[in-house]
């Protein structure tokens, strides 16, 4: 006897813009904003991640991200169209990271750079096995050279750079992979994946000549529908008929896209505009720095004074001299840090990014404060107190 729930069965039909989740965006800026994703988008996502990260049939994957952010599930989604598992990892332990890559022959995983760093500082990591490892990718933070040199000494593959954004469902929807490019370095995002398409405008919707800065912008079938309930904030990051990513940068003579900075997080300091992503990808190269973040403050002098934020390693010994020190043999002049402040800990988003509004807020009077305090005659006096005219 058929069941009576089951007599009529109503057909729903799925159109391919219809919005299929709804994700918000990290908020390191701003509140954060729901962004609405169609079906479209993610089964070109699902195809779009293995076609250009040349992904292994039935290689496992290892996830420490946590699953309500995008490159955990366009990961998994990657994942079940090559057919192989997904290893989850339910918080972020970087000694059973090093120790499920050797035991589930791992092949391909993302992590963000501070992760990367955290797991070389496991004892006895150098001596386990991770030749399944074929595909290690870091993203949503910049990483310096002397970092990836280290980890692909240490995990004996090539690292790559993932670059995308939750409204335009990465991953990536740009892609380095080691390529020529016109200068050795430089945090290089590539070249657009199969399904996107990429350029670098200014502000009235213009193609920026090769070389020229602008907004690094994209179009494809993988943008979002818009922002939940925002009109207005759908509009402004949807003009002139792409997707505007916030972010600054250029295309160098080998076609090759160069990421420079977040538009907000440009420091403008004595004329010079400074990459904040610069400077944190050379303190992060020191040892015993777990993580720094690069601010401009309000400065009387320079307009804004750089600021490196840092967390240190537990039991590492550094003060400010040496992270000073460090940079001025690294750095032009103009991008030293003129202070650094030393924190238990950074603020985070719940993937990892740092909450860069939140410490310009909170020491948005450094350098006035300290400026007050000094004899304006006195360079002595200055370089006492960690704040350097």
């Amino acid at each position: 006897m058929r069941r009576p729930e089951y007599d009529e069965i109503l057909d729903t039909f799925i159109n391919d813009r219809d919005v299929a989740q709804i994700l918000y965006t990290s908020g390191t800026t701003s509140r954060p904003k729901g962004v609405e994703t169609s079906h479209l988008a993610l089964v070109l996502s699902s195809m779009n991640t293995p076609l250009d990260l040349d992904l292994t049939r039935g290689g496992p994957a290892l996830n420490v991200l946590p699953l309500f952010h995008i490159t955990a599930l366009v990961g998994l989604l990657g994942c079940m169209q090559m057919s192989g598992a997904y290893v989850i990892h339910t918080g972020f332990d970087p000694s059973l990271v090093v120790e499920t890559l050797e035991r589930e022959k791992i092949s391909f995983v993302i992590m963000l750079p501070m992760m990367w760093n955290a797991c070389l500082a496991i004892p006895g990591m150098a001596e386990r096995d991770y030749s399944a490892l074929t595909t290690a990718l870091y993203g949503m933070a910049p990483m310096g050279s002397e970092l990836l040199s280290k980890l692909r000494a240490a995990f004996g593959c090539q690292f790559h750079l993932g670059s995308g954004q939750t409204e335009f469902t990465p991953m990536p929807c740009v892609f380095y992979d080691n390529s020529p490019t016109e200068f050795s370095e430089g945090n290089y995002w590539g070249v657009p994946t199969a399904m996107s398409e990429q350029a670098v405008l200014n502000d009235d919707g213009s193609e920026c000549a090769q070389g020229e800065m602008g907004e690094i912008c994209w179009r494809g079938p993988q943008s979002m529908n818009g922002y939940l309930q925002n009109p207005e904030a759908t509009a402004e990051v949807q003009s002139h008929g792409w997707h505007h990513s916030g972010d600054l940068g250029f295309i160098d003579k080998q076609g090759q896209l160069m990421f420079v900075d977040r538009k907000k997080d440009i420091v403008k300091t004595g004329g010079e505009n400074v990459s904040s992503c610069k400077v944190e990808g050379i303190v992060s190269a020191i040892d015993g720095v777990a993580l720094s973040a690069v601010i401009g403050l309000a400065h009387p002098h320079w307009s804004e004074g750089i600021c490196a934020v840092v967390q240190l390693m537990p039991d590492a010994q550094l003060s400010e001299a040496d992270i000073i020190a460090h940079c001025k043999n690294k750095l032009g002049k103009f991008e030293v840090p003129k202070a650094v402040v030393f924190v238990g800990a950074l603020p985070l988003t719940g993937t990892g990014k740092v909450k860069k509004n939140e410490l310009r807020k909170q020491y948005a009077g450094l350098f006035i404060d300290a400026d007050d305090t000094l004899p304006s005659s006195s360079s002595s006096s200055a370089e006492a107190t960690g704040i350097a005219d």
